[in-house]
């Protein structure tokens, strides 16, 4: 009976146990799925508004009417550039937020915005600075004026090898944040964010109290800017591994935590979930397994109840019948009827029985004959 509760003990527990890491490593693996395409669908998206720019810096009629404004006489306005800026923004599109063009000297020169003051010093800025050498991307910004968030694309616009200006695009961001959002499968406490290479969460934001931006230094996090400093901007070429890791925030929820890449940007894309919501299926039915296990424990009581009586019932006959034999009674018989062991030996001491019986009759009858 100990031992049979034991067995059941040790088998619920490993049934459980089993159950639980099956679970966990699909949760896992799930989480890895969809932290891959999110990071594949930004960094697409990234790669299409760098399509767009380049197609656009390329532009003939942008290209010529920069040109017309730089040469003598002047064939070309900045109104008439800001108006092919205007209509190379689709209608009803949150893509484009703002296509402006820079000279070379710093200096907006037109726009698709009529908010736009023409003309601007920007020389400072780093599309001036970066766009004239080559494409630059901006991180994720908030527009006060329009408390939009928004991404700027600059790019040289070039004719005949000679640099005119620089293209600029201000987009929206809802294209880049969509993956984020509307995930399924995971649960209500899934979360998925951006970290730039500072640290910094970029979408969606969290601000201290002090109104900074929130810095993020989980080990997740951690992982992911290692793995940048280790294998560059061809992590993702290296066939890296993301692997999960579950560690404790700062409420005392412990989370499963993965991460992708984004490396034109150098971006991290975080996603986690709570671990006690990806355990709950088989959590909550710790119950059952216990009553599964109270019922196989009752049912071994009963079966070694039977299974006790079952054996030891010969074997106390046996006894019985033995001692009589002992007491010197060998008209007795030992013999059980029976297949098993206990039958079986009866059968032998029945034979010691019967060699006796013979025994103690010949010597009565020696007896009687003198």
């Amino acid at each position: 009976m100990i031992y049979g509760t034991i067995l059941c003990t040790f088998g619920i527990t490993a049934l459980y146990n089993f159950s639980l890491a099956n679970v966990r490593s699909e949760k896992h693996s799930q989480l890895r799925a969809i932290t891959h395409t999110i990071g594949n669908q930004i960094s697409h998206e990234i790669d299409d508004a760098s399509d767009a720019i380049d197609t656009l810096s390329r532009d003939d009629a942008i290209v010529s009417c920069l040109t017309e404004m730089q040469s003598t006489p002047q064939t070309c306005t900045k109104d008439q550039l800001s108006t092919l800026l205007f209509r190379r923004i689709l209608p009803g599109s949150n893509h484009f937020f703002e296509l402006y063009v820079i000279d070379n000297t710093g200096v907006i020169v037109a726009s698709s915005s009529q908010d736009r003051k023409i003309p601007e010093d920007v020389s400072a800025s780093s599309e001036y600075l970066e766009g004239k050498v080559g494409v630059y991307i901006s991180q994720i910004y908030q527009d006060a004026p329009s408390n939009s968030r928004l991404m700027n694309f600059a790019h040289p616009i070039n004719d005949q090898n000679a640099r005119r200006g620089i293209l600029v695009i201000r987009q929206q961001t809802d294209d880049i944040e969509l993956p984020l959002q509307g995930i399924t499968g995971m649960g209500a406490s899934f979360d998925g964010y951006i970290v730039n290479r500072e640290s910094i969460r970029l979408t969606p934001v969290l601000r201290t109290q002090e109104g900074a931006m929130e810095r993020v230094s989980d080990a997740n996090t951690q992982k992911c800017l290692a793995d940048y400093d280790e294998y560059g901007l061809e992590v993702d070429e290296k066939g890296h591994f993301e692997e999960v890791v579950t560690f404790e925030k700062s409420d005392g929820q412990k989370v499963y935590a993965t991460h992708d890449y984004v490396p034109e940007m150098r971006w991290c894309v975080m996603t986690e979930v709570k671990e006690s919501e990806s355990l709950e299926a088989i959590t909550g039915a710790r119950p059952f397994y216990i009553l599964i296990g109270f019922m196989l424990i009752i049912i071994v009581y009963f079966i070694s109840l039977w299974v006790g009586s079952y054996i030891s019932k010969p074997i106390e006959e046996l006894g019985r019948n033995v001692e009589i034999m002992l007491e010197g009674d060998f008209d007795h018989t030992v013999s059980m009827e029976g297949k098993d062991d206990v039958s079986k030996l009866s059968h032998i001491i029945e034979s010691i029985r019967l060699t006796l019986r013979k025994f103690r009759d010949e010597a009565a009858k020696k007896k009687d004959g003198e």
